[in-house]
């Protein structure tokens, strides 16, 4: 699709995304040199168009998984960013009460299954999902 035929709000937030999701991983890689959270991430430091430009067009029904470097999936989607960050630190307050890390950021309201710590493990939990809109015959996207 060529940029002319987007719409400029849409691109205004695709960039805002990359610029939050590359900020996010940058201050993330500070924190964790300095052993400020528990255990690890992956950060996606120039990777950051991939996911955003996947998610960009998804409506809140539509439904993500995803595998490794997932903080453009979860702000494109519309992931709450308290609780993503709170998760990643061990705090309670995050999805997984702080006990996953990012590696169990779920959010069923708006449409994020996360990732299933395995890389390729995402797969069946894709098509289990695509099933299941099929059986209730939803229009949305997986």
């Amino acid at each position: 699709m060529p940029l002319e035929t987007i719409k400029k709000e849409v691109l205004l937030k695709m960039y805002h995304d990359m610029l939050m999701s590359r900020q996010i991983d940058e201050r993330l890689i500070g924190y964790s040199k300095a052993g400020k959270f528990p255990g690890f991430f992956h950060p996606g430091l120039g990777q950051e168009a991939g996911p955003i430009g996947a998610c960009i067009h998804l409506r809140p029904d539509d439904y993500i998984t995803f595998t490794h470097r997932s903080r453009g999936y979860e702000i494109t989607k519309g992931a709450d960013l308290k609780k993503m960050l709170a998760e990643i630190f061990g705090k309670s307050t995050g999805y997984a009460k702080g006990k996953g890390g990012e590696f169990r950021m779920c959010d069923p309201s708006v449409g994020i299954y996360g990732p299933p710590g395995t890389i390729g493990a995402n797969y069946p939990i894709a098509v289990g999902m695509a099933l299941a809109c099929q059986y209730k015959k939803t229009d949305s996207v997986v």
